[in-house]
């Protein structure tokens, strides 16, 4: 005959493996379960008809009027050759105080310090092009994005 407690400790494993399979297992099933969102796959598909167009305001400053009028109307021909954005241009000679601060400039970095946050500060994502003179280069190209 067997040891007295031997029928207890089959019964206390079979009882712990039970609960592992009608609990453990189900709670574990659920908790590392991946989460699936509905894809709306036609929705996607109607995407690509779609026409988007960014729009973006550019300023162009010149120091000269006339080369501002000049240069305005070529430069919004070339801007508007593109599909994807839809750009307006404004054009204009630096106010008196833009063009202190530029022909006082030592370089490039104090003119942005200076003009470069108050240019478009009312216009977030627009693009503003000042003219400066090439002394302030010391590399070419002569374009500082």
């Amino acid at each position: 005959m067997a040891e007295p407690g031997v029928y207890q400790k089959h019964i206390a494993a079979a009882s712990y493996a039970f609960l592992m399979l009608v609990v453990g297992v189900p709670v574990w099933w659920k908790t590392t379960e991946v989460y699936r969102a509905y894809v709306p796959y036609s929705d996607i598909a109607n995407l690509e008809t779609l026409s988007v167009l960014q729009k973006a305001n550019v300023l162009l400053i010149t120091t000269d009027a006339e080369d501002s009028h000049l240069r305005g109307p070529i430069f919004q021909k070339t801007l508007s050759q593109s599909n994807m954005y839809d750009i307006s241009l404004a054009s204009r000679v630096p106010h008196h105080s833009e063009n202190e601060i530029v022909e006082n400039a030592v370089d490039i970095s104090e003119i942005d310090e200076k003009i470069g946050s108050r240019l478009m500060k009312d216009n977030p994502g627009s693009v503003a092009f000042l003219e400066v003179p090439s002394k302030l280069f010391t590399e070419i190209p002569h374009i500082v994005v």
